[in-house]
């Protein structure tokens, strides 16, 4: 009888802050991964809104593309020190621009009563986006 193990409670936010330091979208995320034949771009969003957790390969490129082990990825303990140079400031108004069309095409796929739930939210401030 096999036990499910627990998963890393930082994961998904590590996850996209390696995503949003490379000043890349989720598309070119699995690109510059390396990993178009095993995953859609999709499953990136699944991975940052804890809904799915990506296998070891994936979490392995994460961590090269990172230039990091991939025990600070997925050790809660630990802090993300990323091995490349932080973002130009001109990238940050892209990444801005770039987390509203994936949160967009995120909404796309409620149903009407989640959507104003969450536009709700952000409009009053309850939702903070962070680049």
């Amino acid at each position: 009888m096999g036990h499910s193990r627990p998963r890393p409670k930082h994961l998904p936010k590590k996850l996209l802050q390696i995503r949003l330091s490379l000043g890349v979208s989720q598309g070119e995320m699995v690109k510059q991964l390396g990993v178009q034949d095993l995953i859609h771009y999709t499953n990136i969003s699944k991975y940052e809104l804890d809904k799915n957790e990506p296998p070891l390969a994936i979490l392995l490129a994460y961590a090269r593309l990172a230039g990091i082990p991939v025990e600070q990825i997925i050790d809660d303990e630990l802090d993300l020190t990323f091995g490349f140079s932080a973002r130009p400031a001109i990238v940050s108004s892209l990444i801005t621009f770039q987390i509203l069309v994936d949160a967009m095409l995120t909404v796309s796929t409620l149903n009407s009563s989640e959507s104003r739930c969450l536009f709700n939210n952000f409009r009053s401030g309850a939702l903070a986006i962070e680049a």
